[in-house]
């Protein structure tokens, strides 16, 4: 049966040589044979507004891969390597369902950030320094053709200042919290997402500057202390830092 539908496809698309748009229609016969054949497509053969036309299908997870990666340019010159996270993780803002696609950096940007220019994390992710700041410059870096595709999403992290209470706050560009990244809580609060498939593997955890491994900040505030954020070691282990100080950022988005 599926050798039959390949040769209706093969055929089809020989009736419709010399038409307009032809060179997208091919395209779009490729993917779908692809598909059909269980095959899996490379991501840097894909523009930004294809995946996401993939993702929006709800086909994400049968065409890409957990682990799958695309390498982009940013506005400054830096190339920077993306990798697939997780399917229909997310939940879209407004929407009664998930984003297709979760994407995150693989490695650290250039540059160190802080959380909050003091050292505190009363007001949790909402309002902190590094989403109100360095997101949204971040954001701007980023392929114009991606940041038209970016899906706002909801994200649930405590208040900070010791406090338990969760707060959602809907995001373009945001970091990850200790229990999308650990799968466990053990210096944040509970209810910060669930663990994506991705960082599973703790290898995935360890992320690169320059060539050299180094710490990296989470969303999360620490739950037992006011002045502190979580965050990953350079060897891929749970901790936390002073707000105020400097760290690496690999940060996510969805489609």
């Amino acid at each position: 049966m599926k050798e039959e539908i390949l040769n209706a496809i093969d055929e089809l698309q020989n009736r419709i040589k010399g038409l307009t748009n032809q060179e997208k229609i091919e395209k779009c016969f490729t993917k779908f044979k692809a598909e059909i054949r269980g095959d899996k497509t490379n991501l840097n053969a894909l523009s930004w507004e294809e995946i996401n036309e993939i993702a929006e299908n709800g086909r994400a997870s049968k065409v890409f891969e957990v682990g799958d990666t695309k390498t982009i340019t940013l506005y400054t010159g830096e190339t920077a390597e993306l990798v697939i996270i997780g399917f229909n993780h997310d939940k879209l803002s407004e929407q009664n369902k998930n984003a297709g696609i979760t994407f995150a950096f693989k490695d650290l940007l250039d540059g160190e950030f802080e959380m909050n220019g003091e050292y505190t994390n009363d007001g949790g992710w909402e309002k902190c320094k590094m989403r109100n700041e360095y997101m949204n410059r971040l954001f701007k870096l980023l392929p114009t053709e991606l940041q038209s595709v970016i899906a706002v999403v909801d994200k649930n992290t405590s208040i900070g200042n010791e406090s338990e209470e969760l707060k959602t706050t809907q995001d373009k560009l945001f970091l990850l919290s200790q229990s999308e990244v650990f799968g466990n809580s053990s210096y944040s609060v509970d209810g910060e997402g669930e663990q994506y498939e991705y960082f599973k593997d703790q290898e995935n955890r360890i992320a690169h500057r320059n060539g050299s491994s180094d710490w990296w900040w989470l969303r999360s505030p620490n739950v037992a202390a006011s002045t502190y954020f979580c965050r990953v070691s350079g060897d891929g282990v749970a901790g936390y830092g002073r707000a105020g100080n400097s760290g690496g950022v690999r940060p996510a988005f969805c489609l």
